[in-house]
């Protein structure tokens, strides 16, 4: 086996081992997704307390003691429990994910009671199974506030629907609680505490909750104060405070004007649910899998449950951690030998390369530019744009000066403006030396060569060209040609023919090929000669406007930054056009139409291809450095942005910025649209055999 098949086996064999450690993490996400820890907890006039535990229910005794596990779906209740509260007829009422009934359950043994299914309005009908909270007013009459349907619903004791709040008045609604006949809101995106008329649902009274601290803007969860607590003085309620992501917050007591009141916690929180015992406020942590507990003046109590219910949580909350860290593992050395995968395809492919061109006999003896070392391109490069450097350090020196700098008497002011005066002065002048020095490339043969590497490297380091060619054909000269609107094409001129290759940053096909006796026109264009705009794109180019016009009438017009090549281009093409051609090759046909696409060669389904999925057709015509190029960041996309995206928008579970909409919308299509044009300029053309990178 060559080391270029080595190379390649190696390379098969690590994106097979990345493949299957994308799996591994993959399974312990999932698993690691399983482990929710606790979530929903309600507290009986007891002392008792109910707290959901992954899918089951706990049942604690007044001291912490664990007394019972109930497994709801034994008994019909099907899911992960995602609220409780207990109901005015002493029963524990449950909801569901993703399931619009709300099941009532016996509050001694767990067991289910019987069902009710809220009758939602046809506007709120598809968020009846995603509503987030609900609260039982003595009569039984249930108010649901459904999150992203923007709204508070009211329901009698059997789920008929009576009245919802008007169009509005909340941009996504969390928490609520009954006050009497009044019930409390929130409005979780524009923060505010919201009073509704028991009845009506219209609202009496609006409380701001903009002020937050670190970042909590917006509100979660909520309940009304402790029983018995003194009319006089007592809070409107205790609410969730989250950071955006609505998982990281804290909790506060709000005050009737408006005042919030912060219960202590060490490090991260992530509140779940909170619910009063008596006196007693109980929190559920997400973070540290506990329920946190504070008395009625807000002061920490130690955590409930006792040492066993507290080891367990603990347990749940290290294997969550470990499958985490398995996760990320998974993900770094799927990565890891992605990567190195890639690097060996890549070395194997160039392996190949460069067999093929040694196959091919790559003979550059003839060509007028010359072939530069790294040592030399790097000395003239220094050469060529040291002043531009120098100039760019003088500009951005301003930003180096202390910040109590004051000289020559002048003020910190005034000396900002001399060293801004001074550097802006330097660096205009800098800049223009390094441009004039540029435009006079077409006088410095080692500037000019410069200029016109990357075309020599092409030339030097592709097969593109070499698998195209007639056993006597050389290369005399070669450039990039940049047209006005038409794209970046790669020029080969040889003693038979002028070549003209479409080109990207990486790959290169056969465009049309020219016999050099059809080219009646080559001419580096003065600037006499040029149009405005042609005076323009010159300006830009900074080297010089070549336009080659065809026997057919098709012309070919486009810059490029080595002046000195272009005019030897078309030197060479206004000198003896047919340099001893031979009959047969004087007998090839003149022009072979760009436009005409090689039967089968489907460049249109290529096209459409890296429209929907971007690197798909790249793949197709056998690019695959490319097709990565274009399809690992088109990935990355899809996976970071616009899955969690659409997730979102998909409910609505949360609000989304319509900024960040059309942020992500625009990247996603101009990502497709870019890489369906790299396809359709790339498509293989009639008669091309084996013509590629």
């Amino acid at each position: 086996m060559t080391r270029s098949g080595q190379f390649k086996f190696a390379a098969v064999l690590l994106l097979a081992l990345a493949i299957v450690a994308l799996a591994f993490a993959l399974l312990a996400g999932q698993e690691r997704g399983d482990i929710q820890g606790p979530s929903a907890v309600e507290a009986l006039p007891d002392g008792t307390v109910w707290l959901t535990v992954e899918d089951r229910l706990w049942r604690l005794d007044p001291q912490g003691r664990r007394q019972a596990v109930v497994t709801p779906r034994e008994h019909g209740v099907h899911g992960l429990i995602a609220n409780l509260v207990l109901h005015p007829n002493g029963q524990l009422v449950a909801s569901v994910r993703d399931d619009p009934d709300l099941y009532f359950l016996d509050a001694a043994t767990g067991a289910p009671r019987g069902r009710v299914r809220p009758v939602w309005p046809q506007d709120l009908a598809h968020h009846g199974d995603r509503a987030i909270t609900y609260a039982f007013h003595g009569d039984g009459r249930i108010a649901i506030s459904t999150g992203g349907g923007h709204a508070v619903a009211l329901f009698d004791a059997k789920g008929l629907f009576l009245a919802r709040t008007a169009p509005g008045l909340y941009e996504f609604s969390n928490g609520l609680w009954w006050r009497g006949d009044r019930l409390w809101t929130t409005d979780t995106n524009r923060p505010a505490l919201v009073e509704l008329d028991g009845g009506t649902l219209a609202q009496l009274a609006r409380v701001d909750l903009r002020r937050s601290e670190k970042g909590r803007r917006y509100l979660g969860m909520a309940t009304g104060p402790a029983a018995g607590a003194a009319a006089a003085d007592a809070p409107l309620g205790s609410v969730v405070r989250f950071a955006n992501g609505m998982i990281e917050g804290h909790v506060v007591q709000v005050l009737p004007d408006g005042e919030q009141r912060p219960y202590p916690a060490a490090g991260t929180m992530e509140p779940r649910d909170l619910k009063w015992r008596g006196s007693e406020l109980l929190v559920v942590d997400g973070a540290a899998y506990a329920v946190r507990r504070y008395a009625a003046d807000r002061k920490p109590l130690p955590d409930f449950g006792d040492g066993a219910v507290r080891r367990e949580l603990s347990a749940g909350l290290e294997r969550r951690a470990g499958l985490q860290r398995d996760y990320q593992l998974g993900l770094v050395a799927a990565v890891v030998l992605f990567a190195l995968g890639f690097v060996l395809a890549v070395l194997a492919q160039a392996g190949e390369k460069a067999q093929r061109l040694a196959a091919v006999g790559v003979d550059l003896s003839q060509l007028g530019t010359p072939v530069l070392t790294m040592q030399q391109r790097l000395a003239t490069a220094m050469e060529l744009f040291w002043p531009a450097l120098l100039g760019s350090v003088a500009m951005g020196s301003m930003v180096l000066l202390p910040r109590d700098a004051a000289w020559f008497g002048l003020g910190r002011m005034g000396t900002v403006l001399l060293v801004a005066a001074l550097g802006l002065g330097l660096g205009i002048g800098l800049l223009a030396y390094a441009s004039r020095k540029l435009r006079r490339a077409r006088l410095d043969a080692g500037i000019d060569a410069l200029l016109n590497q990357q075309a020599v490297s092409v030339l030097a380091s592709t097969d593109a060209f070499w698998s195209q060619r007639d056993p006597d054909e050389v290369p005399r000269e070669t450039l990039i040609l940049n047209q006005l609107g038409g794209g970046r094409h790669w020029l080969v001129l040889t003693n038979q023919r002028l070549l003209v290759f479409v080109a990207n940053l990486r790959d290169y096909r056969l465009k049309a090929e020219y016999p050099r006796r059809d080219v009646l026109v080559a001419a580096a264009l003065q600037p006499g000669q040029m149009t405005r705009g042609q005076r323009l794109q010159a300006w830009l180019a900074g080297g010089a406007l070549l336009r080659f016009e065809l026997r057919d009438g098709t012309v070919l017009q486009g810059s490029t930054p080595a002046a000195m090549t272009a005019d030897r281009v078309a030197a060479l093409l206004r000198r003896a056009p047919l340099e001893g051609l031979t009959s047969a090759q004087l007998r090839r046909a003149a022009l072979r139409p760009p436009g005409w696409v090689e039967p089968g060669a489907s460049g249109l389904q290529q096209a459409l291809a890296s429209l929907l999925v971007p690197g798909l057709g790249q793949w197709m015509q056998r690019r695959s450095g490319t097709a990565l190029m274009f399809f690992v960041p088109w990935l990355v996309l899809v996976v970071l942005t616009a899955v969690p995206l659409v997730w979102a928008l998909w409910g609505p579970r949360t609000a989304v910025a319509p900024e960040l909409v059309r942020y992500a919308a625009g990247t996603y299509a101009l990502m497709c649209v870019v890489a369906a044009l790299d396809a359709w300029r790339l498509r293989r053309r009639e008669g091309q055999v084996g013509a590629g990178p």
